[in-house]
């Protein structure tokens, strides 16, 4: 997971540096994660049929295979067209890999641990995602965040740090991929966090984490709309998204060991693949959308923050009520 990750991480931001453009980069990342929301309903329906191991070992086996035929294209064939190809078949792995990966945690420990099992396995694929899923009418919680946070973070981010804040392009790719570690930082502080509460946490409260990870969307707009040098601007986008990474984590944590708990073990895998399909669905749309509102709102970026961050309050206070009918 931390392999795929990385190069999920690396092929968006070469192919900005590469072409210039947000339009592009929000295209290309929002088509990528089509194969996500397609394959995990499949992913699914194996993880329930197919012994789990031998799913995980195949698909890392079958990702080497194609990072070494990339290398191999590489510089002979269409750069867009050769990211395009490979963040498809990437995120298919991913969205074929996650529903082994959960439904094995209510196998491999006790009913009481789940939530600890689940922080554990957070803190190793917090850097390829900022939030997970919820259920029942908690999915469409989940898949508002996706359209608006979530995609926010993927495409305002290297936007902003490898354009607009006047970093030399060496420096610029330096400190977004700092950046990224801030995200991995605080994916991993929210999985230590929810292992230790375990179960001091209470679903009832859960939409607290996400009003406040949008609420922390506000310092971020107020960097980029006050006159601030670029070294400051960016402590606080990376201050914030640390917050913002550690909050949707646990909110993460929570909402899927709430399935774990009440879906029945035959149906996990395939209860858990719909679930992350439809919210995974909101995301690709909300990169597309992002990427052209950053190319045409040049220096009006802040606002983009701002409705952002209000929006997604909305839909903390939303989830509350969809928690209590739970």
């Amino acid at each position: 997971m931390f392999g795929n990750a990385v190069v999920r991480f690396a092929l968006p931001v070469h192919l900005l540096e590469v072409t210039g453009s947000s339009v592009v980069l929000g295209v290309v990342s929002g088509l990528s994660f089509l194969p996500m929301a397609l394959m995990a309903p499949f992913g699914g329906i194996i993880a329930d049929r197919i012994n789990k191991r031998n799913i995980m070992v195949f698909l890392d086996f079958f990702t080497c295979g194609l990072i070494v035929v990339f290398l191999i294209l590489y510089g002979r064939l269409n750069l867009v067209a050769m990211v395009l190809i490979l963040l498809f078949l990437l995120y298919g792995i991913s969205g074929a890999y996650q529903p082994s990966v959960q439904a094995s945690i209510p196998v491999l420990v006790e009913e009481e641990r789940v939530m600890q099992a689940n922080a554990v396995v957070n803190m190793v694929s917090s850097l390829s995602g900022l939030l997970g899923p919820a259920v029942g009418k908690l999915t469409f919680c989940a898949a508002g965040v996706n359209f608006f946070m979530s995609a926010l973070m993927i495409i305002g981010l290297p936007v902003i740090v490898m354009q607009e804040l006047d970093f030399s392009p060496a420096e610029a790719s330096r400190m977004y991929g700092y950046m990224q570690a801030v995200l991995g930082a605080g994916g991993l502080a929210g999985g230590i966090g929810a292992g230790l509460l375990g179960q001091k946490l209470s679903m009832d409260r859960s939409y607290r984490f996400l009003m406040f990870a949008g609420g922390m969307q506000i310092p971020m707009g107020l960097a980029l709309l006050l006159p601030c040098p670029p070294y400051a601007v960016y402590g606080v986008l990376a201050l914030s998204a640390l917050l913002i990474m550690a909050l949707a984590s646990i909110y993460s944590i929570q909402i899927m060991a709430h399935i774990q708990v009440t879906v029945p073990s035959h149906l996990t895998g395939k209860v858990i693949a719909w679930v992350l399909a439809l919210s995974n669905c909101a995301q690709p749309a909300g990169q597309i959308i992002y990427g052209t509102l950053f190319e045409n709102m040049r220096g009006m970026m802040a606002w983009i923050f701002f409705g952002t961050a209000a929006v997604s309050v909305l839909i903390g206070w939303y989830s509350r009520d969809a928690v209590a009918h739970t």
